[in-house]
């Protein structure tokens, strides 16, 4: 396996200690009066008046210690369970977008639930993804409830894991009703933990008290917890990339600190998705070559603490799945894998990961299939050297029809992309889709004429109904 390091011994030491010093002195502002008051019997200095704690080392390196370092997100189907900690990694899409391109209007519109359903269906069936973070936010649905209907129609036809944002205490108990429904007791939510919640701060060194108070009220089910921030070299952290993963460092062990007082043991992932500003455009570059590396050297800090990682790469800033597109997606996703983070989110999304285009999913399939390759490196050792093959075949010869070539072919030796063009100039001129991105604009329309598979019964859907029912009263009322 092939692996590359960001950082120097000596750098990690400098990254935890220089975070411990924020900490410690800059505090971090979570105006929450019950976490806050958690906060203060716990040893933390609190200024109530300010929104404002900071936390000693001690509690800091105390907190490190109770949180889990292997733990399992599930999927509906237990085939796309992901075990975290165990060296493994695997891909989620990008979340949140507002717009999607509608190829059938050529035109970039809204968002509707449609849309995500379409892409849970999609990504449903694509191998390489196994977490899906809503990729479309549904703008027709009741705005204060929005996340809980989400959930709902995605479960409807998703086996795969689920996360997601939990915007109150208060819609916390929604979701946890919503989760035994599905599973049909508090137990087996606890043992499959098939939904996770993203908590980002707001850099710098800023949370959202009710943000954190729901993500912290999931933990009554042992849900795991993504802290993903964002900072942004030169705005939203120092200009630096290094103080900027220090940046990143300080506010996931801030939350993570916050979430293990308050419930030790309760399972975290530690986020990246830090970046850097275009001074031209001033605009955030998810798609940077900086990026690229402050995320990967985020990923490092992770496993320092020995911690599951989820970190954002395969971005763009380009509009459409263009060169650009292709160009930034493939040395992120690359650079991403070879950090080897347990999440590797990032799929689907362009434009600073506001524009979804079903087709990327299909495209992006390669982008992450090349970087997987390249990270699996060159079999090593005399067993795959075949030298036997070579003297028996001899000069002027061809090893088509020997046994060790279809062995080798179908053991992954090598990459079979599903959109590259490999055929001839004469074929390739008789194809009727000529273009990759045309190639990938079938197979997904093809994928959705698939008959809808369904992993909720009308049961369950009904109670979920109810549910909702009682969250748009209480969420929606003008």
């Amino acid at each position: 396996m092939v692996e590359f390091n960001i950082l120097s011994e000596s750098d990690k030491k400098l990254i935890h200690s220089e975070a411990l010093r924020i900490l410690s002195e800059a505090g971090v502002h979570l105006p929450s009066p019950p976490i806050l008051a958690m906060l203060k019997e716990k040893g933390c200095e609190v200024d109530e008046s300010a929104g404002l704690v900071k936390f000693p080392a001690a509690l800091v390196e105390e907190a490190l210690k109770t949180a889990p370092k292997q733990f399992i997100l599930g999927g509906l189907d237990s085939k796309n369970d992901m075990r975290l900690g165990e060296g493994n990694t695997y891909v989620a899409t990008d979340g949140q977008s507002c717009f999607v391109y509608d190829s059938e209007k050529g035109e970039r519109r809204e968002t509707v639930m449609q849309d995500l359903v379409d892409a849970a269906r999609l990504v449903d069936q694509l191998d390489y993804i196994r977490c899906f973070w809503p990729i479309v936010s549904a703008s027709d649905a009741p705005v204060g409830a929005r996340t809980l209907f989400e959930a709902a129609q995605t479960y409807r036809v998703l086996g795969k894991h689920f996360q997601t944002d939990c915007f109150s205490a208060p819609q916390a108990k929604y979701y946890i009703r919503m989760l035994e429904a599905i599973l049909g007791s508090r137990e087996k939510v606890i043992e499959r933990k098939i939904l996770s919640f993203v908590c980002c701060p707001m850099s710098p060194l800023s949370y959202e008290a009710e943000m954190m108070e729901g993500c912290l009220a999931m933990g009554e089910v042992e849900a795991p917890i993504v802290i993903l921030p964002m900072p942004i070299s030169g705005t939203t952290a120092p200009m630096s990339l290094l103080a900027t993963v220090i940046q990143n460092n300080a506010e996931v062990l801030a939350g993570l600190t916050v979430f293990q007082l308050g419930r030790p043991g309760m399972p975290i992932i530690y986020g990246a998705a830090p970046g850097i500003l275009d001074m031209v455009s001033t605009l955030f570059c998810t798609g940077s070559a900086e990026g690229a590396l402050q995320n990967a050297a985020c990923c490092e800090m992770a496993k320092h603490y020995k911690l599951p990682c989820l970190i954002s790469s395969n971005c763009s800033e380009a509009k459409e799945p263009d060169i650009q597109a292709g160009r930034e997606k493939a040395a992120s996703a690359t650079t991403a894998y070879l950090s080897r983070p347990d999440i590797l989110c990032g799929a689907g999304l362009v434009d600073t990961a506001n524009l979804f285009y079903p087709e990327l999913l299909i495209l992006d399939a390669d982008s992450i299939g090349y970087a997987k390759r390249i990270a699996t490196g060159i079999n090593g050792g005399a067993e795959h050297a075949l030298t036997d093959v070579a003297v028996k075949i001899g000069p002027g010869g061809t090893f088509l029809s020997e046994k060790s070539t279809r062995q080798y072919l179908r053991s992954g030796e090598h990459y079979h992309p599903l959109c590259t063009q490999r055929q001839s100039y004469e074929t390739w001129l008789e194809m009727p889709n000529r273009s990759i991105r045309d190639i990938a604009k079938a197979k997904a329309a093809d994928m959705l004429t698939v008959p809808e598979k369904t992993y909720l019964s009308e049961a369950v859907m009904g109670k979920l109904q109810e549910i909702l029912a009682e969250a748009e009263k209480e969420f929606c009322v003008e």
